[in-house]
């Protein structure tokens, strides 16, 4: 029944659409999606990164839509982007079509996969030593503090992270080359949370204060991509054996504390962004709170956020790119490119987020080496494939990410463990980002998840040759 009227609602939001209806198109849209994400929590439960993508896919789709449907405040300044910001014009229209059909897609793979349902309930993991990779864990900790200061030396210290975030991570990205410090922290937290058998404080706390470096210069610049990323982590990894299927008041709660922490971030951002404070200072934050009370509620809505940056980057393409002649996949291939570092690299060739930047924002560039407005998944399959690339491309990555929540619950192997957590960070950066960077991050992760195993064990088999060496002989 769930999904025949899903498919309904899915359908008259398609004839609004054919008859330029914006509102009942927007609208029965979203109720579509609202019916679809209840049936992924009864599949998969509220702790899947199907779910997550899922849930991510809504912020990024439909936070402008329904903000202009329903005459939310997005902001004037975009409209130095683009004139037609607030009009319901071509582009617009085209936007919601490409999301209503991706949407499709992520539906249509649900039916194809339906009858391999995952198993529900708790699955005992497979036996390994938790004790190992808990202590492995912490020495990726170390390693990922240890890189973050000699990247925080190299940046020049204090004068440049004082300048707030943007201009300290320009300043990491023109060094070459940078050290993980980022990954590796990732790939801690993960290994962590494949080694838990029960939640303790201790546990958790010990966690957090080995990782306390490259947290405190995160937190320092109000990062808050790097702290909702270990956030999703922490909870995938904890719940990983079991399924949520319901929501629960405490639930929704919890992610409305969540999401105004994250507002509080981007405000605290904000007022190093408008020039007023030389240096980073959470009672600045409060004093400007208090001068414009109606700041923190116009970064709650979603479109005011990252979240809004597809539809722009979207539109923006749209209008100003008159031939708009489709790529067939052409940026789906340039992964290759970005591989290795460009002083190493015979194929270097600069990033689609770099070039389309460049092109459609030059002014953001002057801002700094990581200065821009991020990228879309939506945009990209438009780039490739037109409307119907958005279809294809969810239906497809959906599709395997239903595949690995059988896998998931197939097997206690910490190995797969680690690649399912590993892959919430592809679903993190799968909307906003490029599909190469997508691509080479997990590839980065898996590298770096191998050589850390490996010379772990070595390590281990080789104290253990040492202490025979030791021992008398009887």
């Amino acid at each position: 029944m769930t999904l025949w009227i899903l498919l309904l609602t899915w359908i008259l939001s398609f004839i609004g659409y054919i008859f330029k209806a914006y509102d009942f198109t927007v609208l029965f849209s979203f109720a579509a999606y609202l019916i679809f994400c209840y049936a992924i929590i009864r599949y998969t439960g509220i702790n899947s990164i199907t779910f997550v993508y899922l849930a991510l896919f809504g912020l990024y789709g439909f936070s402008v839509p329904l903000s202009i449907s329903l005459g939310a405040d997005i902001g004037t300044y975009r409209q130095r982007d683009i004139q037609n910001w607030f009009n319901i014009s071509d582009s617009l229209y085209s936007f919601v079509l490409i999301n209503h059909l991706a949407l499709l897609g992520m539906i249509i793979a649900y039916i194809i996969h339906y009858r391999d349902k995952p198993l529900s309930g708790y699955r005992k993991p497979d036996q390994f030593s938790t004790r190992d990779i808990r202590n492995l864990s912490y020495i990726i900790a170390v390693v990922s503090g240890i890189f973050e200061i000699i990247n925080f030396i190299r940046t020049g210290g204090f004068n440049t992270i004082s300048q707030g975030k943007l201009i300290y991570q320009s300043a990491l990205s023109d060094l070459s080359p940078t050290l993980p410090s980022e990954l590796f922290c990732y790939l801690s937290f993960i290994l962590w949370a494949v080694s838990l058998k029960d939640f303790r404080i201790s546990h958790i706390l010990s966690i957090l204060l080995v990782n306390s470096i490259f947290l405190a210069f995160n937190l320092y610049i109000g990062e808050r991509g790097t702290l909702m990323t270990i956030f999703i982590i922490l909870f995938l990894g904890f719940t990983y054996h079991i399924t949520i299927s319901k929501v629960k008041p405490l639930h929704v709660m919890a992610l409305l504390i969540i999401y105004m922490v994250v507002a509080s971030l981007a405000v605290y951002r904000n007022v190093f962004a408008l020039g007023l404070g030389n240096s980073i200072s959470y009672s600045l934050v409060s004093d400007y709170l208090k001068q414009n009370s109606k700041t923190l509620l116009f970064v709650l809505n979603p479109a005011n956020s990252e979240f809004g940056t597809s539809c722009l980057n979207y539109r923006v393409y749209y209008e100003q790119d008159p031939l708009k002649k489709p790529l067939f996949g052409k940026t789906y291939l340039h992964f290759y490119s970005q591989l290795l570092p460009e002083r190493i690299n015979p194929f270097y060739d600069p990033a689609v987020t770099v070039q389309f930047r460049d092109r459609f924002f030059p002014e953001r560039a002057e801002e700094g080496a990581t200065g821009g407005t991020a990228y879309s998944s939506l945009l990209e399959s438009y780039m490739n494939f037109r409307e119907i690339g958005g279809l294809l491309l969810y239906m497809v990555f959906f599709y395997l990410l239903l595949k690995m929540e059988v896998i998931r619950y197939k097997t206690g192997n910490y190995f797969v463990r680690s690649f399912y957590l590993i892959l919430s960070l592809m679903v993190l950066l799968f909307h906003r980002s490029s599909f190469e960077y997508v691509i080479y991050t997990l590839l980065y992760m898996c590298v770096y998840l191998g050589i850390v195993l490996l010379l772990y064990d070595n390590l281990k088999i080789w104290l253990t040759w040492e202490n025979k060496k030791l021992k008398p002989a009887n």
